[in-house]
């Protein structure tokens, strides 16, 4: 398994929309941490194991250390 924060930009990366139009890199960035944080949330299941949702809250934590107040 990567690490929290492999997964961290990997998501983001994922989830980062094509620079279009009007969009900025960094806009287009706040965007795909954003969505990738819904997804691991949408994904962290109350029947979700334990170590699978400590897992995703790493990676969230990974996200806001790496990508929050800049």
């Amino acid at each position: 398994m990567i690490t929290p924060e492999e997964n961290a930009t990997r998501l983001v990366q994922k989830f980062t929309p094509s620079v279009l139009g009007e969009l900025t890199t960094k806009q287009a960035q706040v965007l795909g941490v954003l969505a990738a944080s819904i997804h691991l949330i949408e994904i962290c299941k109350p029947e979700t194991p334990v170590e699978e949702r400590t897992y995703y809250f790493e990676t969230l934590s990974a996200i806001k250390n790496k990508y929050g107040n800049k």
